[in-house]
């Protein structure tokens, strides 16, 4: 009987996935070889498959347990018969278990498939001999091994000892820690005791050292063996590589999240400020995609051929204010050629910079570069600037990092274009075209915020509202140029006058206005007629004549006046005419 078990549990293993939101079952050569049929000839369907393969009698059997298996998430082992397209029937044990995205969602179900027709016929039979057994396990092309109550190794097949790159001696008689290295060797003890003292059956991930010396990722698939007295006298297990199903998982993640990142990036464009800000996020976002990025870079190409650094993750950030450096003195030069057409792999940086270069930026933590991605950035057919990410790791980078600092580098390119476009717009809605001062509409904006802010912290501000005098005449006399040259020369004076903190903008037409905080009333007013002086002694020369650049003001107090704006203008736009009463009348 634990002849039969071992031979139930071992042969004819088969992996197969159905994917359950495609509604598509893939499958291993192993798999298709049970099924009798050539990979790729069906497209297969849960019901093409127990259609086309599943005995009359188990069909029900076979798709409430598949089917049953996205409630419990694990499908109990069920055996049940085949027809293969040769009509040839077949026994067959499969399992399963469920795989969820992030959100808990059902993405597949992956299973194997065991056929156990073999070990059917010889069902009742006396125990067959030990040379039987070995030459159905050494047929089995996954790895096999066979261990007593103790842990020791009793036997295994062939491809365990072409896997582990071992001779049989090696193994016979040994434990985990006579064969595997104790971290690993410790993982293997544990599992191997819990699954003897439960009982059952047992699958985990772990890391297996294959025969190079490199580490595989492994799926075990144990059971225990149990003699005609119940009690337990073994394990017999399965070795599953998933090393390149692992690292092809890992490749899709890593491509979704490069494809999410790439998204921030251009949804981010409307809220950030400054180039310079978007360049930072652009580094954080890299670093999210690209593993071992320690350190990172962009730097800008001016009209001289240097870069400098626009922004930067992990350096020294007064350092790289002042860091410049020559193009056709950097890495990316230097290892290109000067053919700056596409991101490289630098490695064995240090090297290099003995070699051939005399220092490199700083970073916060005295880290050593060893290896980086070194990318153009290239808009509109010309060379923009590069951008790097570091690793004190030499050869930390792979093909597939280099194929999305690709993507990312041409994603970067049209965001900076985008944005270069945004900046024009949004300076156009903020700015006359004219005097290039704030136009009203945004300085209404900034008003609006300003006095909540005047509110919250128990403050006072001036509003004061300018009217150029005779502007009509100037265009009538001398032309609407002559006009507009007297507007931007008011603006421009007056630009000048309003401090960091204040505001000041184009009303509309002759009118312009602005806000003053943190002064005194008469400061205010000596100051604004120091200006008119300087306009008298200092007027404007348009074609060969002199114009008088005169204008009348208001001021309003906020709260005191009122703590509305639109009052505010009312009461400043009646002292302005006030005002031009009074000169009038001086006149």
């Amino acid at each position: 009987k634990i002849e039969l078990n071992l031979i139930s549990e071992l042969a004819n293993i088969g992996i197969w996935e159905w994917d359950y939101r495609l509604d598509k079952f893939h499958f291993t050569k192993e798999a298709y070889n049970i099924l009798g049929i050539e990979k790729e000839i069906y497209h297969i369907s849960l019901q093409t498959f127990l259609d086309s393969f599943i005995y009359d009698d188990d069909k029900s059997l076979v798709k409430k347990s598949i089917e049953s298996i996205i409630d419990t998430g694990k499908m109990e082992i069920i055996e049940y018969r085949i027809l293969r397209p040769n009509k040839e029937k077949r026994w067959i044990r499969t399992n399963g278990k469920i795989v969820s995205g992030d959100n808990g969602n059902v993405i597949k179900v992956i299973g194997t498939f065991q056929d156990i027709t073999k070990c059917k016929k010889i069902e009742g039979r006396p125990k067959d001999n030990l040379g039987l057994i070995r030459k159905i396990m050494d047929s089995v092309l996954n790895p096999i091994f066979y261990k007593d109550s103790n842990g020791i190794y009793k036997h295994c097949n062939t491809a365990f000892l072409e896997y582990v790159g071992l001779e049989y001696e090696d193994v016979f008689g040994k434990g985990v820690y006579d064969i595997y290295p104790r971290e690993l060797a410790d993982i293997y003890y544990r599992a191997d005791n819990e699954l003897l003292k439960n009982r059952g059956k047992q699958i985990y991930e772990s890391k297996f050292t294959y025969k190079d010396g490199s580490l595989r990722d492994v799926v075990f698939k144990k059971s225990v063996i149990i003699d005609e007295n119940d009690k337990v006298t073994g394990l017999v297990g399965v070795i599953l590589d998933i090393t390149e199903r692992k690292a092809s998982d890992k490749r899709i993640q890593r491509l979704l999240k490069l494809k999410e990142v790439s998204l921030e990036i251009n949804q981010a464009i409307i809220g950030i400020n400054n180039i310079s800000e978007l360049f930072n996020l652009i580094l954080e976002k890299i670093s999210q995609v690209i593993e071992n990025s320690e350190l990172g870079s962009v730097l800008l190409l001016d009209d001289d051929e240097t870069l400098k650094v626009m922004a930067c993750k992990g350096y020294d950030k007064e350092k790289a204010k002042e860091y410049s450096l020559n193009l056709k003195d950097s890495f990316y030069w230097n290892q290109t050629k000067g053919d700056v057409r596409q991101a490289i792999i630098i490695n064995d940086i240090q090297a290099l910079l003995n070699r051939d270069f005399p220092s490199i930026l700083d970073s916060d933590e005295m880290i050593k570069v060893q290896s980086s991605i070194s990318s153009p950035i290239i808009v509109d057919g010309k060379l923009y600037g590069l951008v790097n990410i570091d690793s004190s790791l030499n050869y930390a980078y792979d093909d597939l990092d280099l194929e999305m600092m690709e993507y990312l580098r041409n994603q970067i390119a049209i965001v900076i274009s985008k944005h270069k476009l945004y900046e024009e717009i949004i300076y156009l809605s903020r700015f006359d075209s004219l005097t290039k001062v704030y136009n009203r509409s945004y300085f209404e904006e900034l008003c609006e915020k300003y006095m909540e802010e005047v509110v919250i912290n128990s403050r006072d501000f001036y509003l004061v509202l300018y009217d150029l005098d005779g502007l009509k005449f100037v265009n009538d006399t001398y032309g609407h140029l002559a006009g507009d040259k007297l507007i931007q020369t008011f603006s421009s004076k007056m630009n000048d006058f309003t401090g960091s903190k204040d505001i000041f903008a184009r009303f509309g037409g002759d009118e312009f206005i602005a806000i003053f905080s943190d002064l005194d009333l008469d400061w205010l007013n000596t100051s604004i007629h120091q200006i008119m002086k300087y306009f008298k002694d200092n007027p404007l020369i348009f074609k060969g004549n002199k114009i008088s650049c005169e204008f009348s003001y208001g001021i309003a107090r906020f709260p005191e006046d009122s703590n509305n704006y639109n009052e505010l203008v009312r009461i400043a736009d009646g002292r302005m005419y006030e005002f031009k009463k009074r000169v009038k009348k001086q006149k």
